[in-house]
């Protein structure tokens, strides 16, 4: 519910889709979370939001020792025992467990109602731990406060038997989940809250209605709505041609068709053109901070970072700017050379969105190439701490601890572990991890490694442009040398 109100409501949704897993209503009361997270309480009759602030590791550790100091340790194992008691019979629900689910759900309901959405709450089963009356209950719920349900327990069943897979491995298979994101389509479809058109699955689409879109003569609104149907299927050509007879039809969505049409000739990497629709989408909504972004991305794209600066600082200026601005706009910066005001764009960006490892990855090459490599390594821990599997963080990390001519900043164990959760070098297509694989081992001394791979990443460089294979090949070569590679301070 906090993510609701703080975040979700923020972007308008027409739908709010509640993924309900039956045992939330049980880990509601489990003793540990009294410390370890934000919890709902009810005191009478109204739900109050303790443990806020969070408290720490520690603090959560010390707390739980001093409740139980000499048996805290058996109080744990008897409560997973009888967890595995229970997982036989379900498990025990009390009416505190109900009164506060129920009072979740419509407090939910009531901030999806007054930003205009409707809500659809999923019932997610635990198969191997069934919980009929927490179902039964989320339904009755939904029939007195006014929201939609969808069980999932039938799809999932009906689906394992006949396809034969399994949906359900202490968490959804991927199997599954694809099963359940279909279940809700067809729901959503059902209630009418998502038209088949609109879907990003043109087998939803009725045939009926499929052939009625495709019969001429057709007026602007089904133009528009057949293009977006055909740039689905991938389809660019067709919906371009759709698109543009919409617009000829004085369609009422012209800010959306100009901005589809911009998408579609950059796809087919007509700048010229796509420039040509994102600015007439600006010229008929000048505040769209959308619009805006769509214009300055294109025109970093065409190395036209003055104009692309310009749209990325009027789009900040907006009431609702786009999440990504500040980092579009200190890439614009940096690229203009100007340094310290790309840098502190940077800085917001990751303010703002502190799990963006595209930032951090940006930010600490800037760094490095002012001669700030330490600071750099900083910003990269950070960053691997935020998003531990963002491949960009990691690469930069693993080449900067491999590679930096500072000899108290290089770490070549630590640069080896980080490569190893990039894959087999063999797998990789990546040049730019590729040359990275090929720094590190031939920082920790396996040379004759870093020659395969130094090799493969040349070979791969080359056949996009001679040029780009020049500094892998004059790296293969300190290799073949057994040497390691250096990378060069910034000039004064």
């Amino acid at each position: 519910m906090i993510v609701l109100q703080d975040e979700g409501i923020r972007y308008h949704p027409d739908v709010v889709v509640v993924g309900f897993f039956v045992h939330n209503i049980y880990r509601n009361v489990l003793s540990f979370r009294d410390y370890a997270k934000p919890k709902f309480i009810l005191d009478h009759g109204q739900l109050v939001l303790t443990n806020v602030p969070v408290p720490t590791p520690r603090e959560v550790l010390a707390e739980g020792l001093r409740r139980r100091p000499t048996s805290y340790a058996l109080h744990w194992i008897l409560g997973r025992l009888r967890r595995v008691e229970d997982a036989s019979k379900g498990f025990t629900v009390t009416q505190t467990m109900l009164d506060t689910t129920r009072a979740l759900l419509a407090e939910m309901h009531a901030t999806c109602r007054k930003s205009g959405a409707r809500m659809l709450v999923v019932i997610i089963p635990n198969p191997p731990r069934p919980a009929p009356r927490v179902e039964q209950a989320v339904v009755e719920w939904g029939r007195e406060i006014g929201y939609a349900t969808l069980s999932l327990k039938d799809p999932l069943s009906a689906a394992e038997k006949q396809e034969g897979k399994p949906t359900y491995y202490l968490h959804f298979s991927r199997f599954g989940n694809v099963v359940a994101a279909r279940a809700v389509l067809a729901k959503l479809l059902a209630l009418g809250w998502v038209r088949p058109e609109d879907t990003a699955d043109p087998t939803l689409l009725d045939e009926r209605q499929k052939l009625s879109l495709e019969a001429k003569p057709l007026d602007s609104e089904s133009m528009r709505t057949f293009a977006g149907f055909l740039a689905r299927q991938g389809k660019v050509d067709e919906a371009i041609r759709q698109y543009l007879g919409a617009l000829a039809g004085e369609s009422t969505m012209q800010v959306e068709i100009h901005t589809n049409l911009g998408s579609l000739f950059r796809l087919k990497s007509d700048l010229d053109r796509a420039e040509k629709h994102y600015q007439s989408a600006l010229e008929l909504a000048p505040k769209d901070a959308g619009c805006l972004m769509n214009l300055g991305n294109l025109l970093l794209e065409r190395g036209e970072y003055a104009r692309a600066e310009h749209c990325y600082r009027q789009a900040i200026r907006q009431t609702r700017p786009p999440e990504d601005v500040h980092a579009r706009l200190a890439t614009a910066l940096a690229r203009q050379g100007k340094k310290d005001e790309a840098i502190q764009q940077y800085r917001k960006a990751i303010e703002l969105a502190p799990d963006s490892g595209d930032a951090y990855a940006e930010l600490s090459d800037l760094l490095v190439r002012d001669g700030r490599a330490s600071e750099a390594l900083d910003l990269l821990r950070q960053g691997l701490a935020r998003t531990p599997h963002h491949v960009g963080v990691i690469n930069n990390l693993a080449w900067l601890l491999a590679t930096c001519p500072d000899a108290k900043l290089r770490d070549g164990k630590r640069a080896m572990s980080l490569i190893h959760g990039l894959g087999a070098p063999e797998s990789i297509t990546d040049v730019s991890l590729l040359d990275t694989i090929a720094a590190v081992c031939a920082e920790v001394g396996r040379f004759d490694e870093a020659v395969q791979v130094a090799q493969r990443a040349a070979a791969m460089a080359g056949q996009k442009s001679p040029d780009a294979a020049k500094p892998i090949e004059s790296r293969l070569a300190l290799y073949r040398a057994r040497r390691p590679y250096r990378a060069s301070p910034p000039s004064p």
